[in-house]
């Protein structure tokens, strides 16, 4: 069977188009919308193609052109063909010393439209440049501990600009990991991260510079999609935000090494995380966030770790009592220092022990130290590493009570002696992204049922209830519901708030319990046997989504009459050495980078306490 069409009513009639009788003229259809021109300062013009359809005759034609710079670029006003030549060049010149570098000005240049094709193009509307001259430095390494979360280091081309020395970019940075990790990308990502080391003496952002080694570098897009805001990830600079005014809050971004000329090896960047539209992360004070090594810098993944713990007293013949703990060295520690002081760890204990003012025993190998102790209380352990350059590089630290044999041990511990106010801190489980640590003035007081306690002042917790156990005298706090509260930054009431507590591996519990004892300085400390080491809060939002929405582990409730010094990192964990060896400290498999939170989590959303407000 075969079917036909045919119109109804008036016939369709089509008719061919006018074949032009002009010379048809064009323009190649591949000329770029942006021009490179030479780099070489000596070459001050470029050659344009036209071409035509109709090469019988020998033919001029006219060119105009729309030039906002002409003392800069020099068109001329026509263009010739020969007789049997379908192509013709014509040439712009141009001034490069007047022009500078990465300077791309605008150029309209047409045909003659009475010579031109409707079929081919007439006009070409471009910029032209001489783009800035880059020399490759070779492949180097590159880690951003923040996304990437392992120190596993990728390759990554580094390149210097030839004119400001200062000046260095990579290329593609983040492209080996997107590819290996599968993460979400829209391939926005930027196809360089440039930036600069500030000389001392120049001026940014209004500020002299004092420190050596700082670096600046423009906002970059990490090439990294978030799926729950639907916004890429850019990285910008401390100085991007009006907060960020002094030279010492950029001091994280910064040269950790240079080499005996003076080149950067290792640097380091410390930025903020940013959506735009939504908030970002605040990384720009946390050390180890970014890593640069240059090429040429060998990598060794050094250990300067330790650990210390007190294992108990020891008594002599002669009566004399001693505090003795366990210490175990990383491999490349050259020795150690270990110091016993009276009371918990604080900064000043810290910085005693680097000056020599609180006096120490100088270790080498693993094994027990003994140091004399002869009163019952509260003490610290603390070890410091050091490499063989006498460079300070980890520190770790224990605190105990110890009990003289003379006696003194302090009296039976009841629940009264859990009652009072308390400074509660604790390290945030999302401090790698910018959290702050706890500090918060705490109270506990007797509840309404026997042996129960209730804990105020807690954040986003109204009350905790806890219990005293006489057998053991701690005091136990269980995973339970908490009261409704409001979230200023989001202006809505949060419901079905939940804390959990968390597990040795950070997994959320519904039943382990935190356990606590008093020391004899009055402090209570997590027990050896608790189940839990921290607590995370939950609730939900006003679209019943269920955020993640606090949490921290190593709690210590410290009486508010001797608050809890905040220790500052002390050392960068890259040092400089004659075989150009960047180093950098081994990093315990730390709990807070397994979270389920993580932000690139596609089980649950982010958790808004990691939400900064936009510059």
């Amino acid at each position: 069977m075969v079917f036909g069409l045919t119109a109804c009513t008036d016939e369709v009639k089509y008719e061919a188009a006018e074949v032009p009788t002009n010379a048809q003229v064009y323009f190649l259809n591949d000329l770029p919308l942006r021009l490179d021109l030479n780099q070489d300062l000596s070459v001050t013009s470029f050659d344009v193609e036209v071409r035509r359809v109709d090469k019988s005759n020998a033919l001029t034609v006219n060119i105009t052109t729309v030039n906002e710079n002409p003392d800069i670029f020099t068109v001329p006003s026509s263009v010739s063909f020969t007789a049997g030549s379908d192509a013709a060049n014509f040439t712009v010149s141009y001034n490069p010393e007047e022009l500078g570098f990465n300077n791309y000005l605008p150029l309209i240049i047409s045909l003659q439209e009475s010579l031109t094709s409707p079929y081919g193009k007439s006009v070409w509307d471009f910029k032209a440049g001489i783009p800035e001259p880059w020399e490759s430095l070779g492949i180097g390494k590159y880690n951003d501990y923040w996304i990437m979360e392992e120190r596993t280091l990728f390759d990554v081309e580094i390149q210097q600009n030839m004119i400001d020395r200062t000046r260095y970019r990579l290329v593609d940075p983040y492209t080996e990991w997107l590819e290996e990790s599968g993460e979400d990308t829209q391939g926005n990502q930027s196809p360089y991260v440039e930036f600069r080391i500030l000389p001392v003496g120049s001026v940014f952002k209004d500020v002299t510079i004092t420190m050596e080694g700082l670096v600046v570098y423009d906002d970059f897009n990490t090439g990294v999609y978030h799926t729950g805001y639907e916004e890429d990830i850019l990285c910008m600079h401390p100085a991007r935000f009006v907060a960020n005014t002094t030279e010492s809050s950029w001091s994280h971004n910064i040269v950790l090494q240079f080499s005996g000329d003076g080149k950067p090896e290792v640097v380091q960047i410390a930025p903020y995380y940013y959506m735009m539209g939504v908030g970002g992360w605040n990384q720009s004070a946390n050390d180890g966030m970014i890593t640069i090594i240059f090429p040429g810098v060998e990598f060794v993944n050094y250990d300067f770790s330790a650990e210390i713990t007190y294992i108990g007293r020891l008594t002599d013949k002669n009566g004399d009592d001693f505090a003795v703990a366990e210490v175990s060295l990383g491999e490349d520690v050259a020795y150690a220092k270990v110091a016993l002081v009276s009371g918990g760890m604080s900064q000043a204990v810290l910085t005693g022990t680097l000056d020599g003012s609180i006096e120490s025993d100088t270790i080498k190998t693993d094994g027990r130290v003994q140091i004399p102790c002869s009163e019952t209380g509260t003490y610290t352990f603390i070890v410091i590493t050091y490499d063989a350059n006498d460079e300070p590089q980890e520190y770790e630290y224990d605190t105990f009570d110890f009990f003289s044999s003379a006696g003194g041990g302090g009296s039976e511990t009841t629940i009264d002696d859990f009652y009072g106010d308390y400074t509660l801190t604790g390290t945030g489980l999302w401090a790698d992204q910018g959290q702050p640590d706890a500090n918060m003035q705490v109270n506990i007081a007797a509840g309404n049922e026997p042996n129960t306690l209730i804990i105020t002042g807690i954040d986003l917790a109204e009350s905790l209830t806890a219990i005293f156990n006489p057998k053991d005298a701690t005091m136990t706090i269980a995973p339970q519901d908490l009261a409704d509260f409001w979230d200023d930054d989001y202006e809505e009431t949060v419901t079905n708030v939940f804390f959990a507590t968390l597990t040795p591996d950070a997994d959320a519990s519904e039943t382990d319990e935190l356990s606590f004892y008093r020391m004899l300085n009055g402090s209570l400390t997590l027990t050896s046997v608790s189940d839990a080491i921290g607590y995370v809060i939950f609730g939900d939002d006003e679209d019943g989504d269920n955020w993640a929405y606090d949490g921290y582990y190593n709690l210590l409730f410290t009486p508010s009459t001797s608050r809890s010094a905040v220790l500052a990192k002390p050392f960068n964990h890259f040092k400089a050495n004659e075989a150009k060896v960047a180093k950098i400290s081994k990093k315990e498999n730390n709990n807070k980078h397994e979270f389920s939170m993580h932000p690139f989590s596609k089980q649950s959303p982010i958790n808004k306490t990691e939400i900064i407000q936009p510059f």
